[in-house]
């Protein structure tokens, strides 16, 4: 039977990876629409640029003659600066790399000079050494491709991305998180670190409210620049965020020119600027030039991953130059602003959308059409394969410790050891300090899940492989639920015990984990010590409940997602895949591991035979209720349409389920 093969090219808009299968390429596999035996060979990835995939092309397609199509959806990594220049892919460059790989020869991982620091001032990020990929470079990339499927008569489509336009801008680089702007109204001081503190009491008055009292003490600042004065950004921030304050006090036209002055600076973060100064405009209903400097804005922005107009002209000049031979699908002609939530991934909806504009052409035009499923493969390399690294995706980005399977056992059993004599906290913080800091990481993450609420119950299961204690030391904690789930999905008792989509099943927990980790799934039920587990269980529900106070009292987290974005999107993509959700608007993480703890907690009682299910019940709905919360007014919420009085009330919820949980 002949094999048909089908190739997707693209970045993080099309990557096949996480529990949910949303993604266009899922959708597509998804669809009984296939001839038998159609394969689906995806190499997107973050990062990924039009030269990786030319790259990639190149390296597979002399491995694949069932190839029958390519899908190619590029652009936004392509407009985003970056230390690396990738440039063109040539035929010269293909040559090497194939004598590169006869003699077993390959590129290590470059090291950066621009680091982003996690709420952290970065004193030595250079803007000038980053610099985006050139449009006609990236056009050179893709008619190569194209210009190689047409004389082999394979299918082509090219998607036309399309990104979020109301997203704020300038959310990926340098110091961005210290950047006020108007209408992002975070809270995110408590999380910062500068040298200056009198930032930090301005922003925090910003934060509060009182653009007055901010304003006095970012002038001071200006009058004064003290610790940061010979940093070239840190006087060119404060003067945003002051204007911003003047803005807010209703001071427009001061707002706006301090603006238009701090675009004249070479250091000046000019997309964050002209948003500022699009909202000034929106402020005073001037519509037209709201949508002028918003596009400006947006051209502007380097930082974020998000398609700019010279990569899309590029795309239109290929589709006049190849004609026939490529199908150009615009986003922008059937996905409409509100299926965005985050920078630049479409809602399940779009997805599907985008899914059946595929579907339609490859079936009814290149003849590949049958009433099959097709099945995926992911074949992931990093995003510096077009200039010869040709690491694994989970070597590159350290997946796996470097750690002997016997080194980590001997730490973790050390640590039982010790925790049976002194299990106070004094003495775990202590052990913990001991570690190897890659060790110590990890653990301290796997702490952060309700399920073991203190190192002692920790380290009586685990950790054990490197996966578990690599970059994503997640891998553990789905490796120990998915043992529980099994059993928690066996018992008739618990069928209706969550009445909402909020706990996910082990299969779900089975697509987190990269195929190699899958054989280090436990195949038996979880080890059983009824001494150990009546400690262990009220523990949990104590893990639980305090976990869902103090997120409830938090109040809405809209805006500190929004511009955290960069810090979380990448480990949550691996969870739940790249699209974009609602659940992006709130920690949905949190309230997940809540109820996994819930259901372990669940499966303890019944074995112990305690009585503590009115309990589980008990944070079990008020955990539901939270998830209805987050999940109604993230719809609601748009950035266009996001009024204080609608968050306000959001908060208000949450803060009542926090006041019924405290007195229960």
């Amino acid at each position: 039977m002949a094999k048909h093969t089908i190739f997707i090219l693209g970045d993080s808009t099309s990557m096949t990876i996480g529990c949910e299968r949303h993604m266009y390429p899922f959708v597509l596999a998804d669809s009984a629409c296939w001839p038998k035996s159609t394969e689906i060979i995806n190499c997107s990835q973050p990062g990924f640029t039009s030269a990786d995939a030319c790259a990639f092309f190149f390296r597979h397609k002399k491995k694949c003659p069932s190839l029958r199509a390519a899908v190619i959806y590029l652009g936004t990594c392509d407009a985003v600066s970056w230390e690396i220049r990738k440039g063109k892919y040539t035929s010269l460059r293909e040559v090497r790399d194939r004598l590169n790989d006869a003699r077993g020869k390959r590129k290590e991982r470059t090291r950066l000079k621009n680091r982003l620091l996690h709420f952290e001032w970065n004193d030595t990020f250079d803007p000038f050494i980053e610099s985006p990929e050139a449009p006609e470079d990236f056009e050179f990339n893709l008619s190569r491709i194209v210009y190689a499927c047409m004389k082999s008569f394979i299918a082509v489509i090219i998607i036309r991305p399309k990104s979020n336009p109301f997203f704020f801008p300038g959310v990926g680089k340098g110091n961005f998180v210290f950047y006020r702007y108007l209408r992002l109204n975070d809270r995110l001081t408590h999380r910062l670190t500068i040298p200056d503190e009198r930032f930090l009491e301005a922003l925090g008055l910003q934060e509060r409210g009182d653009p007055g009292s901010a304003g006095e003490k970012y002038r001071e600042i200006l009058l004064n620049t003290g610790q940061l004065s010979s940093h070239r950004e840190y006087p060119l921030l404060v003067v945003n965020n002051y204007a911003v304050c003047v803005a807010e006090k209703g001071d427009l036209n001061e707002a706006e020119s301090l603006l238009q002055l701090l675009l004249k600076e070479r250091c000046a973060r000019r997309e964050i600027a002209l948003f500022n100064l699009a909202e000034i405009y929106r402020m005073r209903g001037d519509q037209k030039k709201y949508r002028q400097y918003l596009s400006d804005s947006i051209e502007s922005d380097r930082s974020m991953y998000r398609i700019r107009s010279p990569y899309l002209e590029s795309i239109d000049r290929i589709a006049t130059r190849f004609g026939k031979a490529v199908h150009v699908v615009d986003i922008a002609s059937f996905i409409e602003d509100n299926l965005y939530v985050d920078h630049t991934h479409p809602l399940k909806e779009g997805q599907e959308k985008i899914a059946g504009q595929i579907i339609e052409y490859i079936g009814e035009q290149g003849g590949i059409k049958g009433t099959s499923l097709a099945k995926i493969r992911n074949i992931l390399y990093n995003p510096e394969l077009a200039i010869g690294n040709t690491t694994e995706f989970h070597n590159y980005y350290r997946t796996y410790a470097q750690f002997h399977e016997e080194e980590i056992n001997g730490h973790v059993n050390r640590l039982r050891e010790i925790l049976i004599v002194d299990d106070s906290p004094d003495k775990e913080n202590a052990l913990l300090q001991g570690l190897p800091k890659e060790l110590r990481v990890a653990l301290e993450y796997h702490l952060t899940h309700p399920c073991f609420p203190t190192l002692g119950f920790l380290v009586h299961f685990g950790p054990r492989y490197p996966s578990d204690v690599g970059r994503f030391p997640e891998y553990f904690l789905v490796r120990h639920l998915i043992t529980y789930l099994r059993l928690y999905e066996k018992e008739p008792e618990f069928i209706d015990q969550f009445s909402m989509n909020i706990l996910r099943k082990s299969k779900d927990l089975y697509a987190i984990l990269p195929p190699d980790v899958l054989p280090l799934v436990p195949t038996e039920d979880p080890p059983f010590d009824p001494v150990l587990e009546n400690l262990r269980l009220p523990a949990i529900l104590t893990a639980c409940r305090q976990a869902l106070l103090t997120h409830l009292r938090r109040g809405n987290q809209v805006f500190e997602r929004i511009k955290t974005t960069i810090f979380w999107y990448f480990r949550e993509t691996l969870r739940y895949g790249s699209h974009s959700r609602i659940s992006m608007r709130y920690e949905r993480t949190l309230l997940e591991n809540v109820a996994e703890a819930l259901a372990v907690a669940s499966i303890l009682n019944l074995r112990l035979t305690t009585d503590w299910g009115n309990e589980i019940k008990d944070l079990i709905s008020y955990l539901e209720q939270t998830v209805r919360v987050h999940e109604d007014y993230g719809k609601r919420f748009t950035l266009s349409n996001n009024s204080r009085k609608m968050l306000d009330e959001y908060s208000g919820l949450l803060f009542e389920i926090a006041d019924k949980l405290e007195k229960n």
